[in-house]
């Protein structure tokens, strides 16, 4: 090895020890000395701060654009945005509600005091194919369904209860086989 090393930076020879070690490199040291690779990242550095405060300030007037509004305007508003890409007006959206008396359309827990709503859709067709209003757990199984199934939450279901039903069956079948039938035909009970 050479007592001194080409900076192709700051175009200076410099001793070996001013190099940082890289293992990927033929001579074992990286091409850029120190004092340039920490020149380089302080400059990256300031040049991330002034992004950052960009984006920062940007995000301020977002929200105290949304603060002056008042907690009914913003209510209105997000129900308003959400329940309108799917076809609803306020009236038709509360007379849903009503229909179905404020609860889940699958498992029936109350609807009332959620903030998230889902409006379930058929995610083959448009936004428009309402199937119903559901609450956020239903709403992800339901799209954990849709995903396993293709799209065809039918018959991702069928394979669900097809498992769950192929091990209930093994269950039943190794419990029969481990307890020996009673005298008079039942099964002994485990204390």
């Amino acid at each position: 090895m050479t007592d001194g090393k080409y900076c192709r930076f700051c175009n200076q020879t410099k001793p070996v020890s001013a190099f940082s070690p890289n293992k990927n490199s033929p001579d074992g040291l990286r091409s850029q000395c120190k004092d340039c690779t920490s020149a380089a990242g302080r400059k990256r550095y300031e040049q991330n701060v002034q992004d950052l405060a960009k984006r920062q300030q940007i995000q301020a007037k977002q929200a105290a654009k949304y603060r002056a509004r008042t907690p009914e305007q913003n209510k209105r508003y997000r129900k308003r945005s959400h329940i309108g890409r799917y076809g609803y007006t306020t009236r038709t959206f509360a007379a849903h509600l009503e229909r179905i008396e404020n609860r889940c359309e699958i498992c029936g827990c109350s609807l009332e005091g959620h903030r998230n709503l889902h409006i379930d859709h058929d995610h083959s067709g448009t936004r428009k194919d309402v199937r119903g209003i559901v609450c956020s757990a239903c709403n992800h199984n339901l799209g954990y369904l849709s995903t396993i199934g293709g799209g065809q939450e039918m018959k991702a279901l069928q394979l669900f209860l097809a498992y769950l039903d192929q091990f209930s069956q093994r269950r039943n079948t190794s419990r029969n086989l481990s307890r020996p039938p009673m005298s008079d035909g039942s099964a002994k009970r485990r204390t």
